[in-house]
């Protein structure tokens, strides 16, 4: 038996997620009540206290920013309690882990063998936002009020198997919805802006030396992105100066180093989730974008335009 701060419960077999076509199954009644239902209404109304602290992607200066993907991973690797469903709607609190070297996500208490309970990122196939799966609709009958925006599903395995999560915020979902689709993201996209940092750093580095001066690596990217705030980008440079083992190159920046802090000073996270949350990548297709634009901005003829500037 898996224990559950409010209940014992025994967890049945993993689910399957429906095939992206497929029907699901009647859902049969359940009781309206549930042990943990107070953990999925809405916390607007509450009170925080001063010395609470918290995650959000909003930009509050007294709340704790996640400003890149790399915070979201941190985060991640720092635990977050999630609401893991299971078949008949049974709810058990876990916290959900990301390890370190960045192969897996595990959760505890279980009462699984601890290779069992955790999924390996490389075998992840889609990171689905919202009441997308047959367990978080079902949800809608009994839980009215919680929010859609905390719901997230991970499809995982060659069988496809569904870990349906409800997070106790927006914000905790984003955080890990954001984070899964950078680690299983493999877009061409993603690869072509990689090679480009690459080719930008090997210009710098005419003697192939593998390195740059700090001062170098800064003005480089302050060119390639003039938008970035100056002082964060000395600080991550610095940063990753003062890391590098060898005392060669002490104040200096490697290739990969300069590509990941540019990835990382450059990424705006609430553009990045909108990505994932419309096209379920890193990147937005040309329909993609059409879909944002028409439904989100109210922007008409949108497919017109877009002939105009790309003409055949």
């Amino acid at each position: 038996m898996e224990e559950s701060s409010d209940a014992e419960l025994q967890e049945p077999e993993a689910s399957r997620a429906s095939p992206p076509n497929g029907e699901f199954a009647k859902i049969s009644r359940f009781p309206r009540k549930s042990p943990l239902r107070s953990s999925l209404l809405k916390r607007s109304g509450r009170n925080r206290s001063p010395a609470t602290k918290f995650v959000s992607f909003s930009t509050q200066t007294h709340e704790k920013k996640i400003c890149n993907v790399t915070d979201c991973i941190q985060m991640m690797q720092n635990g977050t309690e999630l609401i893991k469903l299971r078949a008949n709607i049974r709810q058990f609190r876990r916290v959900f882990t990301l390890d370190s070297d960045l192969s897996h996500i595990r959760w505890t208490p279980t009462n699984k063998k601890p290779h069992k309970a955790k999924i390996a990122v490389d075998s992840i196939k889609e990171v689905r936002v919202g009441r997308t799966t047959e367990l978080l609709r079902a949800m809608e009958n009994y839980a009215t009020e919680m929010q859609e925006e905390c719901a997230f599903s991970i499809i995982h395995g060659d069988q496809y198997e569904c870990l349906d999560l409800i997070a106790k915020t927006p914000e905790d979902a984003k955080i890990w919805i954001t984070g899964l689709v950078s680690l299983t993201s493999s877009s061409r996209a993603g690869k072509s802006q990689h090679l480009w940092l690459e080719s930008v750093f090997d210009e710098a580095d005419p003697d192939k030396l593998g390195c740059i001066l700090e001062n170098q690596a800064v003005q480089l990217i302050k060119q390639l992105n003039s938008r970035i705030l100056l002082s964060r980008v000395k600080h991550k440079v610095k940063e990753a100066c003062i890391l590098n083992p060898e005392e060669s190159q002490r104040g200096k920046v490697t290739r990969s180093q300069f590509v990941d802090i540019y990835r990382d000073v450059a990424t705006r996270p609430e553009i990045y989730f909108l990505m994932v949350q419309y096209a379920n990548k890193d990147y937005l297709s040309c329909k993609d974008l059409q879909v944002f634009l028409e439904t989100e901005q109210g922007v008409v003829h949108f497919e017109l335009h877009l002939k105009s500037q790309f003409p055949k």
